[in-house]
């Protein structure tokens, strides 16, 4: 009799410890499906942060004319933003481009060494410090940092054929 009190009172035991042993079980998945989770909505977060930096927009003003020009991703655009707005005296440069000096030089740290750039870049040459909006096509050049693409109007830019002054800002 003692023996069966015993052998029920272990079975008794063996049941409640095997529910607490798959319940923690069952516990510890559904927190590591929470917490994986709660990792992919701060990567999707991350990505839509970085994404709203693609989105940038900028409009250059000019003789009645507007170009716009949708902003890169990287540091040095991010840091010629924060300049604008902004106006600008743009001049003619060696037939394949329109360039004005700005106000100081831009971080550059994340840079590539330089870009092969082509008709519609709106880029940034580091040693001088100066804006270059190509409405040719040019070699690589080192230390060449595209900030952006002109969508619409390059031809109103080559246009240009003396000194012009435009008003740089923010669109979007």
């Amino acid at each position: 009799m003692k023996k069966s009190i015993i052998v029920g009172i272990i079975i008794v035991i063996l049941i409640v410890a095997g529910i607490i042993f798959f319940s923690n079980r069952d516990n510890k998945r559904n927190s590591e499906r929470i917490e994986k989770q709660e990792d992919n909505q701060m990567e999707i977060n991350t990505i839509e942060s970085e994404n709203s930096n693609i989105s940038a927009k900028i409009r250059l003003s000019f003789n009645n004319e507007e170009v716009y020009v949708r902003m890169e991703n990287n540091e040095t655009a991010r840091d010629f933003l924060n300049l604008l707005p902004l106006e600008a005296e743009f001049q003619e440069y060696s037939g394949t481009e329109k360039i004005t000096y700005l106000p100081r030089k831009l971080n550059t740290s994340d840079a590539s060494p330089g870009i092969d750039p082509g008709v519609g870049d709106f880029t940034y040459y580091a040693p001088w410090g100066n804006i270059a909006i190509f409405y040719n096509d040019f070699s690589y050049s080192n230390s060449l940092v595209k900030l952006g693409t002109i969508e619409s109007g390059i031809e109103k830019l080559a246009n240009m054929d003396k000194n012009f002054l435009v008003r740089i800002e923010r669109v979007d």
